[in-house]
């Protein structure tokens, strides 16, 4: 069978936008932001880049059943079963979603230093930084969790493209412009202010997690 690779660009293109624009160049971008805090960018820095592998390893868990729901979907679908797709993908979401839900309860749970202190076990700095973090990378891992297995059940109906307005919206007109206003503007680039939680990298995740949360 020859496939024309005219059909397969469109679907390539969508897949390579929604996954560099959305984890990728977003969240670099999040951590280059970080580097240009004061009084100590070294600290933010290395609190973001803990911030980022503690979401990393969070996000594997729910990606699995993204992965699982885009095979069964494309699968059923291509079988011509859609009623036994539909049960699949739901599936898929409720299961990210119990699993989404542990995990922020977890990172409620322990203390905020815990996980932190793995990564960088002698720089106090570091550790407090990143501890600001984990209440809201709790309820980032929520909503990231449900939208992954989301995203794999329209990637096995074959609509890549209907996730590209919806990539770019949310963390390049939401999240990156929030994320500079609450951090450069609104609080003058400083880690700590005695008027406001949201600074520093915690406002950072902050706009990150709205995004998400608009992605969702």
């Amino acid at each position: 069978v020859h496939t024309d690779p005219k059909e397969n660009l469109p679907l390539a293109l969508s897949i390579l936008q929604s996954c560099s624009l959305c984890y990728r160049w977003a969240s670099e971008f999040a951590i280059f932001l970080s580097g240009r805090l004061e009084p100590s960018p070294e600290a933010a820095l290395g609190g973001m880049t803990i911030y980022q592998s503690i979401n990393t390893f969070c996000f594997m868990f729910p990606v699995a059943f993204s992965i699982a729901a885009s095979t069964r979907v494309a699968n059923l679908l291509g079988e011509g079963k859609p009623k036994l797709a539909s049960f699949a993908g739901n599936v898929s979401i409720a299961c990210a979603t119990c699993v989404s839900i542990a995990l922020s309860s977890l990172l409620l749970t322990i203390p905020d230093t815990f996980l932190p202190s793995l990564f960088a076990p002698n720089q106090v700095e570091v550790i407090l930084e990143t501890s600001r973090t984990i209440p809201l990378l709790a309820a980032y891992v929520f909503a990231d969790g449900i939208q992954v297995a989301l995203n794999g059940i329209i990637k096995g109906c074959g609509r890549q493209c209907v996730t590209m307005p919806i990539v770019i919206v949310a963390y390049w007109v939401v999240a990156i412009p929030l994320a500079y206003y609450i951090v450069f503007i609104r609080n003058d680039r400083q880690m700590f202010c005695d008027d406001s939680y949201f600074c520093g990298d915690v406002g950072l995740v902050a706009a990150m997690t709205t995004g998400t949360w608009v992605h969702m």
